[in-house]
């Protein structure tokens, strides 16, 4: 049994060891996790690297659209040739978690478990497991749902999978805000609050809170100060969160502080704990 942090022995030692496909069956998955696993993946394999995903839950939540469009242009521009990408339609929908590797052609490795294909379910603060399994079925299995799923390119998937704008469905309607990054004195980023709350001597550069204000967040929008509740991202990505300094003017992550701020990084394509500008 493997149990986190996974993205090294899951992800990047089979490169290592002559794989050259990686077959990825998942419930959720994310554009993110793409990006980040193809530029890992070339510092060891100088480009090899091909990925075939199977979104094992799309056809059941649909997919955001930016995810969609994202997924789109990686298949067709950014990554031709190297990346594909399909979503389960019929029923029923795939929640498993199961990756295979590949050299030639021929199964050499797979594990399953709990880790979707996101950059959550890889990341420092997220405890996940996968174990070693029979590659050979395992790939069997991916192939049996990929003949059941349409490939995101395809001009029919919008009549197959609910590829929706903004909040899902079940959330539209409900009263939302925005919170900028930005000092909207300077219409910069602040050097050492908000997204660069870390910048000091002292703590991790990844530090972060998201900015609150009154001006921006009607009183009663965010559970009382305390409270714990659950944040999730288009991707996949989830951490639990509370409201916090005076007069609630931020949220932060409970578990460390550095977890927003290191994953807005990695969204924007910057290195862990850059100055974010």
């Amino acid at each position: 049994m493997i149990v986190s942090p996974l993205e090294q022995p899951i992800l990047i030692s089979p490169l290592r060891d002559g794989a050259d496909e990686l077959r990825v069956l998942a419930g959720y998955c994310g554009a993110g996790m793409v990006d980040r696993h193809l530029d890992q993946a070339d510092r060891v394999s100088d480009g090899l690297l091909k990925v075939d995903l199977v979104y094992g839950m799309a056809g059941n939540d649909g997919v955001p659209k930016e995810q969609h469009q994202r997924f789109r242009e990686q298949v067709l521009s950014e990554y031709p040739g190297r990346f594909a990408c399909s979503y389960v339609v019929s029923s029923p929908h795939v929640h498993a978690k199961l990756y295979v590797w590949l050299a030639g052609g021929v199964p050499k490795s797979a594990f399953a478990g709990s880790a979707n294909y996101t950059l959550s379910a890889f990341g420092a603060n997220r405890v996940e497991l996968m174990t070693p399994c029979d590659p050979f079925a395992a790939l069997d299995l991916i192939q049996l749902h990929k003949d059941r799923s349409i490939e995101c390119q395809s001009i029919d998937v919008e009549s197959n999978v609910v590829i929706y704008e903004g909040a899902e469905a079940e959330y539209a309607g409900l009263p939302t805000v925005r919170l900028p990054f930005l000092d909207e004195r300077t219409g910069e980023t602040p050097m050492r609050s908000g997204i660069n709350w870390g910048q000091r001597l002292t703590r991790d550069k990844n530090q972060a809170y998201l900015r609150a204000l009154v001006s921006h967040v009607p009183k009663g929008f965010f559970p009382p100060k305390g409270q714990r509740f659950t944040v999730w991202f288009d991707d996949g990505f989830e951490f639990v969160a509370a409201v916090a300094q005076a007069n609630d003017k931020a949220l932060h992550s409970v578990e460390s502080n550095a977890i927003i701020g290191q994953y807005i990084r990695r969204r924007m394509e910057l290195s862990d704990g850059e100055l974010v500008t």
